[in-house]
């Protein structure tokens, strides 16, 4: 079974989806688990091509479909939507899954409205209604394009039949939908499982938060932990590694047991959106190539529409422009990097059995070495390929003027030192930040 999942994969990886879907279902019928859509995809290929032909034959939706998913693998977005819609006219009708697939793509390139359409035109296949991952599918793209409580209906229904629920804005969206109509209890967005860190030999919890030396506290779980071998031989960045484990965390139920220490560190809410801003849209603006995170293109094309700006990626976004589309921005609308710490951690502390301060991290450290026998871990870097200017070099003799105008080009051209955090925040953007974090502001403030 292991050696034709590993076969399968590797056979799609160069491009032989029938070939390697044909190996995928001798592992899938000895008990192998497949969920990559690139190996389904590949495999329902096989299933509708000419076994004494494979790879080449006609050419068929579901390879087509297995080529986009393989290339939605390596992040090329884009690509895999032109892909399927350059096939458009090629074939006669095409499977459900193609059509998913496509609207998947387009969320993930930016097109979320095409996504929609897309999508509710796809519902007209389906006499029974959308399966599961069409209709999540839907929900995602209707918060991506603003219409919060039409996509909490959709993943709401999504959750009902089993979908994960793992994005916080989803996960809030479905809160929202939930709390209006009176539909079933709510989802809990404390401790949600994608961002929780756990370390079950110590009864160790933390929960982790972007932005919140989230890399140096993941590092000293790895290092601490029977993984460390594994990730200095593996060459990879920490949150890559970690994102690669399969880590299977005891239920919630247990994690909020007395026995199970649960901790967080929250940050300064200014410094922190500031932090987001220099490395989502200065240091990883990579000259806004195609594989920018689309929540930073969706934030740019969004602001620059109140500004009246026909979308310009290379031109981008300052400092003052983001926050002030923040202050108007619904949470739903915010990534991770810059949502509102309150919509992670909850507004109830008294969960947590410790509330750090970025600012005071050594605090935190010394309860981990004290009361758990960890090393702090203090000198990995951060994200592999992006270099040593991940996080902000403050300078206090920096001679950028007005650093709060300037745009990410001309920040990025001060690599060894912006100015300072008091030299981004004007009045204006003080007050701004101090009224639409208002509720980050009080919880910092009791921790």
């Amino acid at each position: 079974r292991t050696w034709y999942h590993a076969f399968g994969s590797a056979l799609v990886a160069v491009g032989k989806y029938e070939e390697g879907g044909r190996a995928l279902s001798q592992a899938a019928a000895a008990g192998a688990s497949i969920v990559h859509p690139a190996l389904l995809a590949s495999i329902e290929a096989f299933r509708h091509a000419d076994a004494s032909n494979l790879d080449g034959g006609p050419t068929t939706p579901y390879r087509i479909l297995a080529h986009a998913e393989s290339m939605a693998r390596n992040r090329d977005f884009a690509g895999a939507a032109a892909l399927l819609a350059d096939h458009d006219k090629t074939f006669r009708s095409v499977p459900p899954s193609y059509e998913i697939a496509r609207a998947r793509m387009m969320v993930s390139s930016g097109d979320a409205e095409a996504a929609v359409s897309r999508l509710v035109q796809a519902a007209a296949l389906y006499p029974e209604g959308l399966p599961r991952d069409a209709r999540q599918a839907l929900g995602t793209a209707l918060i991506e394009v603003g219409r919060f409580m039409e996509g909490g209906r959709e993943l709401s229904q999504a959750v009902a039949e089993g979908a994960a629920m793992n994005r916080p804005d989803a996960i809030m969206a479905v809160n929202r939908c939930r709390t209006s109509t009176g539909e079933g209890a709510l989802l809990d967005t404390r401790l949600p499982a994608a961002h929780t860190i756990v370390d079950p030999s110590r009864r160790l919890v933390y929960l982790s938060i972007f932005k919140n030396a989230t890399t140096l506290l993941i590092a000293t779980f790895v290092m601490n932990g029977p993984h460390r071998a594994a990730y200095l031989a593996s060459g990879q960045d920490i949150h890559r590694f970690w994102a690669g484990l399969k880590k299977e965390n005891p239920p919630r139920e247990t994690l909020m047991k007395p026995d199970y220490f649960r901790f967080v560190v929250l940050r300064d809410p200014a410094r922190r959106l500031l932090s987001a801003y220099l490395e989502m849209f200065v240091r990883r603006r990579d000259n806004n190539a195609p594989e920018m995170a689309w929540h930073v293109r969706r934030t740019i094309r969004e602001t620059q529409a109140t500004l009246g700006i026909a979308y310009d990626p290379e031109r981008s976004i300052s400092f003052a422009e983001f926050v002030r589309f923040l202050s108007r921005a619904d949470d739903l609308d915010c990534d991770v990097h810059w949502m509102p710490q309150v919509c992670l951690v909850g507004r109830i502390l008294s969960i947590y059995d410790h509330v750090g301060r970025v600012e005071h991290l050594d605090e935190t450290f010394s309860l981990l070495a004290t009361r758990f026998g960890m090393t702090p871990e203090t000198n990995v870097l951060p994200h592999l390929g992006h270099g040593s200017n991940h996080d902000a070099i403050y300078s206090e003799t920096s001679a950028l003027k007005n650093p709060y105008d300037a745009l990410p080009t001309e920040l990025d051209e001060h690599a060894d030192g912006v100015p300072t955090p008091e030299q981004f925040y004007t009045e204006e953007l003080r007050n701004l930040v101090l009224k639409r974090y208002a509720e980050d502001f009080t919880l910092y403030a009791s921790a």
